[in-house]
């Protein structure tokens, strides 16, 4: 619940230092990151601090018959299957800490019986989750906070299951055939004029009992 006690990190809250003719020129220990890669949102809120994903997982199902007394196997697609993910956040400012637990106290709850998905299901948002295209998951946990990665920081652990509703449509099965092979060129291929000389080791005039044919200096035979 919101009012926790905050664990003194010995971290003062966001700082902007300023140059001789009074220009704020930098902050640091921001309540918010600036680069995209390290802030994350959650049911439309940002997380403070830093964040990252861990430990993502996307594929499809994958069925691999092996029939009796044959070589190989049938490999047959079954459709995309969700995958889970982490999204860790890291604080060590009061700011921050608060931050946080209000975003914990909003989307963390026991779940309902009988609750649909759409109910329990939240928005997301980070680049590593962008590329490939989930932007939908229900939270399945959270770790309690634990010392980061540099001294005075906490980090916890939002686990996600990503929320890919089945779809209605005719049922996604395939199954895996031979690919198109490109065979590769013949050795009596001719050469580009603008092509490398062939190197001395592959060059099979160079390779007979007497070594490379001599050319006298005059170049006469």
């Amino acid at each position: 619940m919101a009012g926790a006690a905050f664990w003194e990190s010995g971290v003062s809250g966001p700082t902007t230092f300023s140059n001789g003719a009074g220009d704020k020129v930098r902050t640091i220990n921001k309540t918010y990151a600036d680069h995209p890669w390290d802030i994350a949102y959650v049911d439309g809120r940002p997380l403070p601090g830093e964040c990252e994903v861990l430990d993502g997982l996307t594929e499809i199902g994958i069925d691999n018959k092996n029939p009796d007394g044959k070589d190989g196997s049938a490999i047959t697609v079954k459709g995309y299957r969700p995958g889970p993910f982490i999204i860790a956040c890291t604080v060590w400012t009061e700011e921050q800490a608060d931050a946080l637990q209000s975003v914990i106290d909003r989307v963390w709850r026991r779940p309902k019986k009988r609750a649909k998905v759409a109910d329990v299901a939240v928005s997301v948002h980070h680049p590593a989750l962008e590329w490939y295209g989930i932007g939908s998951a229900v939270l399945t946990g959270m770790t309690m906070p634990r010392p980061g990665r540099f001294d005075g920081s906490k980090v916890v652990h939002f686990k996600f299951l990503e929320n890919v509703p089945p779809g209605k449509g005719k049922r996604q099965t395939k199954t895996a055939g031979l690919p198109d092979v490109v065979a590769p060129l013949k050795k009596d291929v001719q050469r580009p004029s603008n092509a490398p000389p062939v190197p001395p080791s592959k060059n099979r005039s160079n390779l007979g009992p007497g070594g490379p044919l001599f050319t006298p200096v005059n170049g006469g035979g």
